[in-house]
């Protein structure tokens, strides 16, 4: 058997402090890595919000969301003919001004209707060689998952004026875009490097060199737009909300986009480091974190905390929550006040309950994993799998169907047709990978050339399993790694931890909105 040790399943964490200067009227900095075969994460700082919350660093094993950055003390979308930042939005989408009335209650808050906002929206070349079909491909996106008005629709906003989303095809295109949006050459050159958006303003520039698959990029393009939405009709408000909310509409897109076992390994992977840090002690609370991540010393990206705090909070009162809380600040409230009225805690109580259930995900037990697979009558031979931790191998041969095959921490497989064998492996264990191997009966063939071995790798973590990705090996040592769970039309069709007990899995699920 072989399992595949030399792709980087858990990338160790690193933050990278970044000074951001001369760029008039920065509203919002965005960025989202790119996601190679190893699924680097890199990503950079932002800075915003009327307390001290900021957030990002580098995470993870696969593609990360956008991440972004913000200016400290930047005025908010200057030159755009945009209100002061003390406005908040209407929930006609208007603004309304700051008033002395306190509310105490939602009964003055107006009805919410979604104008047509894609009208807004326009789509344009940043460099001549982006194809009229490039082009295409963003703007398909955006209709085909209803983007901006699923947006009006969920954030009770819409918008007033033009949003130009730019799209470039190389590095080169990416930095002279944001060269003209007044970033610094030496700025410029780094987000190229690393960043899959940025967003200044009413302004989206989108590097498709960054955004490969359809998934990435439906991510990228809600999280970018609703930070347009937030730029177009909000004023201040903690960064971790405007970072958590952006990230969670990004990932909803996404969830649509592609396929549910890999979007679930996604999701999954991306909540590690920030269990990680709840686990080793590093973690940084959402309020007072401002020199902490200034400083460079965040050890995984405080933007997937914001993600989950956000999920934390929609879980407990709705997404529609969200209007409230603009809306109690529109007519007076203080920030703080409006989110205790509206979410029924204070900020620094919701923190310590978060920071809790982070806690307790960390302390999450094993219990073993059921993976639903759908074998071909075109595959022969045997399927084995080698547990995390342990060294025996455990197989069956295929019969062609669904199964559902339940493999307990110690390895042991249940639910497999037909009998189940051993054979145990000289490699020293891995401890947080589960390999699922394909042993067939006749050599196969991948893109014209022989197999030596193939398989797909499934990451543990904290009482959880995820899918990472498929591999296969040919015989000259080469190998190559797709991010669907299907090979040789072998399907991972399902995934679940079996007994869950860790109370972060529901917040790594898609909304329904």
């Amino acid at each position: 058997m072989s399992k595949r040790t030399d792709r980087i399943f858990n990338i160790t964490v690193a933050v990278f402090a970044l000074t951001l200067t001369g760029v008039a009227g920065a509203t919002l900095w965005t960025g989202h890595p790119v996601r190679p075969v190893d699924r680097w994460f890199a990503s950079l700082q932002q800075w915003m919000g009327m307390t001290s919350m900021t957030h990002s660093a580098s995470s993870g094993t696969v593609r990360s969301p956008a991440v972004h950055t913000q200016v400290p003390g930047s005025p908010r979308a200057q030159g755009t003919g945009q209100t002061p930042a003390a406005n908040t939005a209407g929930l006609n989408g208007t603004r309304v001004g700051s008033q002395t009335t306190v509310a105490r209650d939602l009964v003055g808050k107006p009805v919410f209707h979604t104008e047509d906002n894609a009208h807004w929206v326009h789509v344009s070349a940043a460099g001549s060689d982006v194809s009229a079909a490039e082009l295409q491909r963003v703007q398909g996106l955006l209709k085909t998952y209803d983007i901006v008005d699923r947006l009006s629709r969920w954030l009770q906003m819409n918008l007033n004026e033009p949003v130009q989303i730019e799209v470039a095809k190389t590095q080169a295109d990416y930095t002279q875009a944001l060269a003209n949006l007044g970033v610094t050459a030496g700025d410029a050159k780094r987000f190229s490097l690393d960043t899959g958006g940025f967003t200044q303003g009413m302004t989206v520039v989108i590097p498709l060199y960054q955004n490969n698959s359809q998934g990435d990029l439906a991510n990228t393009l809600g999280h970018e737009m609703t930070h347009v939405y937030f730029n177009a009709n909000v004023g201040t408000f903690p960064s971790w909300m405007n970072e958590g909310t952006a990230v969670t509409d990004g990932m909803q897109f996404q969830s649509m986009a592609e396929n549910s076992v890999e979007y679930a390994g996604y999701a999954q992977q991306m909540a590690e480091s920030v269990t990680q840090a709840a686990a080793n002690g590093t973690l940084i609370p959402l309020a007072g974190s401002e020199s902490a991540v200034l400083a460079g010393h965040a050890p995984y990206d405080l933007e997937l905390q914001d993600w989950l705090a956000m999920k934390d909070l929609i879980g407990r009162a709705g997404y529609g929550a969200l209007s409230d809380y603009f809306y109690r600040m529109s007519i007076g409230e203080s920030q703080s006040t409006a989110f205790a009225n509206t979410f029924g805690v204070s900020e620094t109580v919701f923190n310590a309950q978060f920071t809790q259930l982070l806690d307790q995900s960390a302390r999450a037990g094993d219990h073993g994993v059921t993976l639903t697979l759908s074998i071909p009558s075109s595959y022969q031979g045997y399927i084995r799998l080698l547990q995390h931790g342990q060294q025996t191998w455990y197989g069956f041969r295929t019969h062609p169907g669904t199964f559902h095959l339940t493999v307990l921490p110690t390895g042991k497989l249940q639910g497999a047709p037909g009998s189940v064998d051993t054979l145990e492996d000289a490699n020293s264990p891995d401890p947080d990978t589960l390999y699922v191997n394909l042993d067939p009966a006749h050599p196969l063939t991948y893109q014209g050339q022989q197999v030596a071995n193939s398989g797909f790798a499934i990451d543990y973590h904290n009482g959880m399993y995820s899918f990472i990705n498929g591999w296969v090996t040919w015989l000259n040592g080469a190998s190559v790694y797709m991010n669907t769970p299907q090979l040789f039309s072998i399907r991972i069709v399902g995934m679940a931890n079996k007994s869950p007990t860790n109370p972060l899995q529901p917040l790594l699920t898609p909304l329904s909105l």
